[in-house]
């Protein structure tokens, strides 16, 4: 990282106006250079060369969401974006919190790509490796879950890899977390 001297402002963006407006939780670049930022239920992507936006609105009501998303007693309660990650093609992979699903945004929706284990939450950790396989680590309400990891086929592995491990990384295989190094 740069000095803080040496930082300069080179451009301001003027993000969309959402009702969370200010709350980024996850900043990602994509495959194509574009800057993905997410809102609780906005994906906003940012153009690397014209610095326009282009934002998508999620439903806060989820067809598979868990039966307690909305209880007021559920502690992280809600179905806000948890976790993003690009495929190897580089589509856009999104995770929500109390929603048992992995998607995928195509043409603007996102569409439900693979089911998770009903004791699943979501996902906070998104990546995948170049075989295609995805690793998932478990939602806010089951964070003590070990990484599930599922092949390109739907398929899960049959042992999941220890979260320690997965973080740590050894042969930059994995994608997704930033300085993240793969296993």
């Amino acid at each position: 990282l740069p000095n803080v001297e040496d930082v300069r402002i080179t451009a301001k963006i003027a993000l969309p106006t959402t009702d969370y407006n200010g709350y980024i939780s996850t900043i990602k670049v994509g495959p194509d250079g574009a800057v993905w930022l997410t809102e609780p239920y906005d994906l906003i992507r940012v153009d690397p060369n014209s610095l326009t936006t282009a934002q998508i609105t999620l439903e806060q009501a989820v067809p598979d969401q868990l039966p307690d998303a909305w209880d007021p007693n559920n502690p992280v309660q809600g179905t806000w974006i948890s976790a993003l990650a690009f495929d190897a093609d580089g589509s856009v992979l999104v995770a929500r919190n109390n929603v048992p699903e992995l998607f995928r945004l195509t043409d603007g929706q996102l569409l439900p790509v693979m089911k998770l284990p009903s004791e699943r939450s979501g996902a906070l950790g998104l990546a995948e490796d170049r075989s295609g396989t995805v690793y998932l680590t478990g939602g806010y309400a089951h964070s003590d879950l070990p990484v599930m990891a599922v092949r390109p086929d739907g398929s899960a592995l049959s042992a999941a890899v220890p979260a320690a491990r997965l973080e740590a990384g050894l042969n930059g295989s994995v994608r997704g977390w930033p300085g993240f190094r793969g296993i």
